[in-house]
C-alpha cells in the first residue's frame, strides 16, 4: 500500500491530460475512443523516462520530478513557444543536477503536483461534461431505420461494389475552367477504362460528414435527423449515420460483407462489424493534433526540417496504404461473397503533401485538416490551386492504377464509383454563404463503371444523395424514388443550420 500511495501518480495524470483537454475543445467531433491509443504511448513513453531517470537518480520519485519538466515540453512543447520549453529544459536538467547530490527524502512537493495534475485533468474532463449536457444534439428519424430494400438472397453472386469517396476532388470540366486543369489528365485515365462520367455532378452539401451522410442513407440530412437545436457543434451523430447507414445495411442484409479504408477522420469510419483495412502506423485526427501541439515540431525544426514533415509523412503512407491496396480488399473473402468496400481517400483536400509525380512536399506551416478560408489563415503565403492541381493530378493517377488492378483481380466485373464528397475549397468562405463559391465547393468528381447500364445511367445532372437509388434500381430491381436535386450550404460552426442554394 506504501508504494502505492508513494507512486508519482501525476506523471499518470500528465500523460492524460492532453487527451483529455482535446475533448475539452472537440467532444463534438470525435468519439472518445481515439484517445486511448495516444494515451497509452504518452504512459508507457512517460514511465520509461521516468523508470529511466529513476535508475539513475536513486528511485522513483526522482525520477518523476526530474523528468516532469521534459514531459510538459513533449506534450505541450509548440504552444508553449521556444522560450517556455528551452527553460524548462534548463530546469530538467538543474533538477537532475541537485536530485542526484540530494541524499534525503524527496520534497513533499511531489504530493503537491500529484494533486495539482489532478484538478488540471478533473476540470478539463468536468468542463466537456457540462458542455456535452448543455447540447440538445440531434436524434435520428424513423427513416433511417427504415431498410432501404427489403433483403433477398439471389442464385447468381451480386457484383462487388467498391464507394470510393476521394475528399475535394472537384468536377473534371470545373477544374479545366477554375484551376487550369486540363480534363483529360483527370478523367482521361478513368474514361480509358470505362468509365462513365456524371457530366453536372453536385454534393448537396458543402461539407464531407453532411455529404456522407446523405448519400450513404440516400436521403437529405434534413429528412434523417430531428434537430432541436440547429446551432449545435455535433458531428458525431453524422458518424453515426455513416457508419451504421442504411445503404450498408441494405447491402449486409443480401450477404454482403463490408471492407473499410478508413481515412483517420472518425467521423466518416465504418463501425464495429465493418473490416477495417489501414496501416500499423497510421494516426487518426486526434493523434495529428496533439503530435502538432507538442514538442516534435520544436524538434523537426532544430533538425533543419519542417514542423510537420513527420506528420506529413504518415499522411502520405496511411493515403498510398489505401491505394496500393483497394485491389486486395477481397483478401480473405470468398469468391461467392460479394463485398461492399467503403474507401475515404481523404486526398486532394489539404493537407497538400504530394507534389504531381508523388514526390514528398514539406511542410512550412504546422499540420492541419482545414479547408476554405480556415486553410488560408494557416498557411499564408502559400498558393491553394498549385498544390490542390498538384495533388489531384497524383492521386488521379494513382486511383486509375488501383482500379485497373481491381478490374484485373476480380472474381466479377465490379461496380466501382468513385465520387468526390464537394470540392476544392480555395473560395470557400466556412462563415459565409454570400462569399463562398458554390459552384467551385458543390461539383463533384462522380465516374461510374457498371457494365451493362443502359445509356442515360447515370444522368449527367445526377446529386450525390441519388447515387444508390439509381444504382440499387438498376442492380436490384429497388424501385427506389428520388429526391429532389437540391443543395444546401452549412457554416463549419454551426454544421446543423442550412442554407439552400440554387443550381
Amino acid at each position: 500500500m506504501t508504494r502505492i500511495l508513494h507512486f508519482p501518480w501525476y506523471i499518470v495524470l500528465l500523460a492524460a491530460y492532453p487527451v483529455v483537454r482535446f475533448f475539452e475543445d472537440g467532444f463534438e467531433h470525435i468519439p472518445p475512443s481515439d484517445g486511448v491509443r495516444i494515451f497509452l504511448v504518452h504512459l508507457v513513453l512517460s514511465l520509461m523516462a521516468v523508470r529511466l531517470a529513476g535508475w539513475f537518480l536513486g528511485g522513483l520519485r526522482r525520477g518523476a520530478l526530474a523528468v516532469l519538466p521534459l514531459l510538459v515540453v513533449g506534450y505541450f512543447g509548440r504552444l508553449m513557444g521556444w522560450p517556455a520549453s528551452l527553460a524548462l529544459v534548463v530546469v530538467a536538467m538543474a533538477l537532475g543536477f541537485v536530485l542526484r547530490r540530494w541524499h534525503g527524502r524527496v520534497p513533499a512537493v511531489t504530493n503537491i503536483l500529484g494533486v495539482m495534475a489532478l484538478t488540471l485533468v478533473a476540470v478539463s474532463f468536468v468542463t466537456t461534461l457540462q458542455k456535452a449536457s448543455r447540447t440538445n444534439p440531434p436524434t435520428p428519424t424513423a427513416l433511417c431505420e427504415t431498410p432501404l430494400m427489403p433483403s433477398r438472397t439471389s442464385a447468381e453472386t451480386p457484383p462487388d461494389i467498391y464507394y470510393i469517396m476521394v475528399d475535394g476532388m472537384g468536377q473534371p470540366d470545373y477544374l479545366e475552367t477554375g484551376y487550369g486543369l486540363p480534363r483529360q489528365d483527370i478523367a482521361g485515365p478513368f474514361e480509358r477504362l470505362g468509365f462513365r462520367f456524371v457530366d453536372r455532378a453536385r454534393a448537396n452539401y458543402n461539407q464531407t460528414a453532411l455529404s456522407q451522410a446523405a448519400t450513404l442513407n440516400a436521403a437529405p440530412v434534413q429528412n434523417l435527423l430531428s434537430i432541436p437545436d440547429p446551432h449545435a457543434g455535433d458531428r458525431n451523430v453524422l458518424g453515426d449515420l455513416i457508419g451504421d447507414s442504411r445503404v450498408r445495411r441494405a447491402l449486409e442484409a443480401r450477404g454482403y460483407r463490408t471492407v473499410d479504408f478508413p481515412s483517420g477522420y472518425a467521423v466518416t469510419r465504418q463501425d464495429q462489424g465493418a473490416d477495417h483495412r489501414e496501416p500499423f502506423f497510421g494516426p487518426n485526427m486526434l493523434e495529428y493534433y496533439l503530435l502538432r501541439d507538442g514538442a516534435l515540431p520544436l524538434i523537426e525544426r532544430l533538425l533543419g526540417r519542417g514542423p510537420a514533415d513527420l506528420p506529413y509523412a504518415l499522411r502520405r503512407g496511411r493515403i498510398q496504404y489505401t491505394l496500393d491496396h483497394l485491389p486486395d480488399a477481397r483478401r480473405g473473402v470468398p469468391d461467392d461473397r460479394p463485398v461492399f468496400v467503403y474507401a475515404h481517400l481523404m486526398a486532394p483536400h489539404p493537407p497538400f503533401v504530394f507534389d504531381a509525380e508523388g514526390g514528398a512536399l514539406p511542410s512550412h506551416r504546422i499540420y492541419s485538416y482545414r479547408d476554405g478560408s480556415h486553410w488560408y489563415k494557416w498557411h499564408e503565403g502559400e498558393d491553394y490551386p498549385e498544390l490542390y492541381r498538384g495533388q489531384i493530378r497524383y492521386i488521379a493517377r494513382e486511383l486509375a492504377r488501383s482500379v485497373e488492378e481491381i478490374m484485373a483481380n476480380s472474381p466479377r466485373p465490379p461496380v466501382i464509383i468513385i465520387q468526390g464528397d464537394h470540392g476544392p475549397g480555395a473560395q470557400t468562405a466556412w462563415e459565409s454563404a454570400r462569399r463562398t463559391n458554390h459552384t467551385e465547393r458543390m461539383s463533384i468528381f462522380n465516374a461510374w463503371y457498371v457494365l451493362g447500364a443502359p445509356d442515360g445511367v447515370p444522368r449527367a445532372d445526377l446529386s450525390a444523395v441519388n447515387t444508390f437509388p439509381v444504382l440499387f434500381n438498376l442492380l436490384f430491381d429497388a424501385d427506389l424514388s428520388e429526391w429532389p436535386d437540391r443543395f444546401w450550404f452549412a457554416r463549419n460552426s454551426i454544421p446543423l443550420t442550412f442554407q439552400e442554394i440554387g443550381e
